[in-house]
């Protein structure tokens, strides 16, 4: 039985409908008008109530609305998705401000910004005995993987596509998110364990910042109480000169206070990029036990959070640990990222990555970056790139759970049945979408009962029986045959007219977009007469293909090779049209041959 059949007889959740009151309705006349729409005004009239009649002990309570209006009270046509249902709260999301020509982050004076504070990790070189302890806890791979520079125009045309209802990217060729595989084999962070939780030191509190420290670490900074935080360069200050010399206890908070450290500067990283609060003091305290936390499901779910809360129009930046998020566009991305693959690496699979340590932070790259994306085709993105190395990154059965992850006391959805061609399945049509944190917040504020189960009781449903909420068999679709398509007939159809295929172009289709990987030699010899010179260069291509394809998947295979004969065609005549491809703008599924 699937999770989504257990809880079919529970209301499913929907957006909160706008109160009728006067204001509210003046302003939906308003929007009426500017679209053109005829208001029509209904007389007052009055009846006399039956008994009964109105009692909220008798009448249900009203439907909420599935659907968002996509408009303003302007006089201008608003672009938005035909079928707005995905798109919760679109006039807040930069995606938004950039199809209908509002002003970009940029345009309004304040270049959004990428905070990437995983440099000060290398800081503090932990000594042995540190060491050892955080390999035993499971988060050695976060020191290893760790990426000092990130690329934050190629970052934000993708926090540009971000939803945060679905908690997925909404691209041309369907929707793609980080999954519970992506983090277990990217950056090695065990996906199953523990609720990374503990006690929050809030206003009432019984925990004093200051007590905690003093009991866990042995000492404390004097504002500690009243910012509830310590700075990271304190710590490395007071812990990083411990040896084996030292006592046993003065080990002891060395090694918590390195925990501590580490976390603050990636799973657990916030804006400031020098403080970590002290509660998570509480994670680090029995040292025997933090290799039982699901760290890897903690960072999924902070990572789900910081692209919900930077796609929207009023934020200029975004920060956290971004490793994860920039070598996932890696793996998927290859001909779009700028990163060097490694002929030989330890340690988690983000690690065979090394980022371009600079990278060009100019508007006209940005827009290039977006009709990038707009042009994309299927044949450009490797769904499934962990195939060929399953025996060393095996991929975790929790991946296909199907329900609400969380960190401390946030929660976000997480919707394997949307992204199955990641799973080398066909993608069928997925159900709906599990509540988003804003929708919980305005239920709960207006006095509304919760009736999402998968969302209250959380806890133990992932923590100790996640096994059952994982999706069945059916909705995991079938496997992606070679020659066969990998979605369903009806998925496209289902999916296009529920998204912003465009940006840059504000809705047009498309041309034929040409393979644009970073390849050798690529220009027409001058003068075109040079055919040694010329068949050299096809040589170059075929043999680097030959080596790119060795180990991938038939799909992904595919993708490699369709790309290497769209460029063998324009380098023989630039000007020919383009081989059909087997996803076109019309027929957007791909086979795999």
């Amino acid at each position: 039985m699937s999770i989504f059949d257990e809880f079919s007889t529970v209301e499913e959740p929907r957006e909160p409908r706008i109160p009728p009151t006067v204001s509210n309705r003046k302003k939906r006349k308003e929007s009426d008008r500017g679209k053109g729409i005829a208001v029509t005004t209904k007389k007052k009239t009055t009846t006399k109530k039956k008994s009964g009649e109105g009692s909220s002990s008798t009448n249900p309570v009203p439907a909420l609305p599935s659907t968002v209006e996509v408009g303003d009270s302007s006089n201008e046509p608003v672009r938005g998705p035909e079928i707005p249902e995905l798109y919760t709260k679109f006039d807040k999301h930069i995606a938004y401000h950039i199809v209908n020509g509002g002003p970009d982050r940029s345009e309004r004076g304040s270049e959004f910004r990428i905070r990437n504070h995983t440099g000060t990790l290398k800081g503090w070189e932990p000594a042995p005995f540190i060491t050892e302890v955080v390999q035993r806890c499971g988060l050695m791979s976060v020191v290893q993987a760790s990426y000092n520079t990130v690329d934050g125009h190629l970052l934000r045309a993708f926090i540009e596509r971000w939803q945060p209802a679905t908690n997925t990217f909404h691209l041309p060729v369907g929707e793609m998110t980080i999954t519970l595989d992506d983090v277990s084999t990217l950056v090695g962070l065990p996906v199953v364990g523990r609720t990374v939780s503990c006690e929050r030191l809030v206003r009432d509190s019984k925990t004093i910042p200051s007590t905690l420290m003093f009991e866990l670490l042995g000492e404390y900074p004097d504002d500690v109480n009243k910012k509830k935080a310590v700075k990271l360069e304190w710590l490395k200050a007071k812990f990083s000169k411990v040896t084996m010399r030292d006592s046993a206890e003065k080990r002891t908070y060395a090694i918590r206070a390195y925990l501590l450290f580490l976390l603050g500067c990636t799973i657990l990283c916030d804006k400031t990029g020098n403080m970590v609060s002290v509660e998570y003091l509480n994670l680090v305290s029995d040292l025997d036990r933090i290799g039982e936390y699901a760290w890897g499901t903690a960072c999924l779910c902070r990572l789900y959070d910081k692209l919900s809360s930077a796609s929207q129009k009023s934020t200029n930046s975004m920060a956290g640990w971004l490793t994860l998020f920039q070598s996932w566009i890696y793996e998927h991305f290859p001909y779009l990222a700028g990163g060097t693959l490694k002929t030989e690496f330890e340690g988690p699979l983000a690690s065979r990555w090394e980022p371009q340590s600079k990278t060009t932070s100019t508007p006209e790259r940005a827009s290039y970056l977006r009709s990038r994306l707009d042009d994309l085709i299927p044949d450009q993105v490797l769904w499934s790139p962990y195939t060929a190395i399953r025996d060393r990154f095996p991929m975790p059965d929790s991946a296909w759970f199907s329900g609400m992850i969380c960190c401390m006391d946030h929660f976000e959805a997480y919707h394997p049945d949307r992204v199955l061609r990641q799973f080398n399945r066909v993608q069928i049509i997925p159900g709906r979408a599990y509540m988003s944190k804003d929708m919980y917040k305005a239920l709960v504020s207006k006095g509304r009962p919760v009736q999402n189960s998968i969302f209250v009781a959380y806890g133990e449903r992932f923590s100790d029986r996640w096994e059952e909420y994982c999706l069945d068999e059916e909705s995991r679709s079938v496997e992606i045959e070679l020659g066969e398509a990998d979605t369903s007939p009806d998925y496209m159809n289902w999916f296009r007219p529920r998204c912003m295929l465009q940006l840059s172009r504000h809705g047009a289709h498309p041309p034929r977009p040409q393979a644009d990987r970073p390849r050798p030699h690529e220009a027409r010899p001058e003068g075109g007469t040079d055919k040694e010179v010329q068949l050299s260069q096809i040589l170059e291509l075929v043999k680097g293909t030959l080596s790119e394809v060795r180990g991938l998947a038939p799909s992904d295979a595919h993708t490699v090779m369709w790309g290497t004969l769209n460029d063998i065609v324009r380098l023989i005549e630039p000007d020919a049209p383009l081989p059909p491809s087997s996803s076109s703008s019309d027929a957007p599924t791909t086979t795999s041959r």
